[in-house]
């Protein structure tokens, strides 16, 4: 029978847009911090996942978004990060369109603010005494210039100290389903030894092994509708007994 994609489980989890992607202090349901934040939009979402309730939480306090720029100049997390679309590809980072997407999250409810840190805590539902014991020692961590707990580097942490504080929630939201069938490059269905089902054909989401080791390292637009049309007209020619090899052209991308 057809086989399933052969990269590891979950593919292509990614966090909402906004500053949970960045490289703030994250804590989980107990008000604890549980990660190294220096990571890419992938791995934060993986750890989050992993914690053993939903609820999780990055947090940031008023001077949080002005200390994008310096994290991302220092190669936050070394792969996809969503602020990449808050501003033209190699662009200055926007701040003013940051703390756009930063009101349209507290309106929403996905960003909690309070002056102080137990105030946060209640409206996160989280235990008050872990949470501001977690800031304060994530501070102190700031203040020496050394993760001790994470190992994550002094360039992309900043103190938790100047009001307002902000609570974004953490969550990982279902766009499209990536996990398909494995398919050759005619768009055959694969069995178990990797032959070519006769007959039956796959394309777009339904088809796997797309983005080869389960994610993609960077923002590319329009990636999801090129690959349904690409392999969608590939694999309709195919079917109804064509070559798309003949009846597709060549195109040379470096001429």
């Amino acid at each position: 029978g057809a086989m399933q994609r052969s990269e590891p489980h979950a593919a292509v989890m990614h966090l909402d847009f906004g500053a949970a992607s960045y490289g703030f202090l994250h804590v989980n349901w107990e008000g604890k911090r549980f990660k190294n934040e220096d990571v890419n939009t992938q791995s934060k979402s993986v750890t989050k996942a992993l914690q053993t309730q939903k609820e999780a939480w990055t947090i940031y306090d008023a001077n949080g978004l002005k200390a994008v720029k310096q994290q991302m100049d220092a190669g936050l997390g070394g792969g996809l990060q969503w602020g990449q679309l808050t501003q033209p590809v190699g662009g200055e980072y926007n701040l003013e369109a940051q703390e756009i997407v930063l009101q349209g999250e507290i309106e929403s409810g996905l960003t909690q603010t309070a002056d102080t840190l137990e105030e946060l805590a209640g409206l996160m539902g989280v235990p008050a005494e872990n949470f501001v014991a977690t800031v304060e020692r994530y501070n102190e961590l700031c203040d020496l210039g050394k993760d001790l707990d994470f190992g994550k580097r002094p360039e992309v942490m900043a103190k938790v100290v100047e009001p307002p504080f902000y609570a974004g929630k953490l969550e990982a939201d279902l766009l499209t389903m990536c996990g398909g069938l494995r398919t050759d490059l005619e768009t055959h269905v694969l069995d178990a030894n990797d032959q070519p089902i006769e007959g039956l054909y796959v394309c777009g989401s339904a088809a796997g092994d797309f983005f080869g080791a389960g994610d993609y390292p960077t923002y590319v637009p329009g990636i999801g509708h090129g690959r349904c049309v690409t392999f969608g007209r590939m694999a309709g020619i195919n079917a109804a007994g064509g070559n798309a090899d003949e009846k597709i052209p060549d195109l040379d991308l470096f001429a």
